[in-house]
């Protein structure tokens, strides 16, 4: 159901990025509890992923990548501006969970080419 209505927010609607960070919010929640299943498919399936990446064995999985979500929401999420999205909140959870900055902060930023070119410069200082 996430995945519909995620692709369905990017397809009909272009969502705004409040709407944008919810929504991995939401997939990345879903993924992670998945992951809690050791013997499930899901958790197997991510498994062989990142021992695809690392070329080897790997004892548990990695955190969740915005390449995770991405694949897991679907066809819609799969272009470089919709994975620089992800990583865009995926950076914004972390900071928040940091205490950097609360959610409310975060979403004074509506605009998704606004966050992106923030993130973009923030990398480019080394800050």
């Amino acid at each position: 159901m996430i995945q519909i209505m995620a692709n369905e927010n990017m397809s009909e609607w272009s969502a705004d990025f409040n709407v944008i960070r919810e929504t991995v919010l939401i997939a990345k929640e879903q993924f992670e509890r998945k992951l809690l299943n050791k013997e499930s498919e899901f958790y197997k399936c991510k498994i062989r992923k990142d021992e695809d990446r690392a070329h080897g064995k790997v004892l548990k999985p990695s955190k969740v990548s915005a390449s995770d979500i991405a694949d897991y929401l679907g066809e819609v999420w799969q272009s470089g501006y919709q994975r620089r999205l992800i990583n865009a909140v995926i950076g914004q959870l972390k900071d928040i969970k940091e205490g950097l900055y609360s959610m409310e902060a975060a979403r004074i930023y509506e605009k998704k080419d606004t966050t992106i070119i923030i993130e973009q410069s923030v990398n480019d200082s080394n800050l």
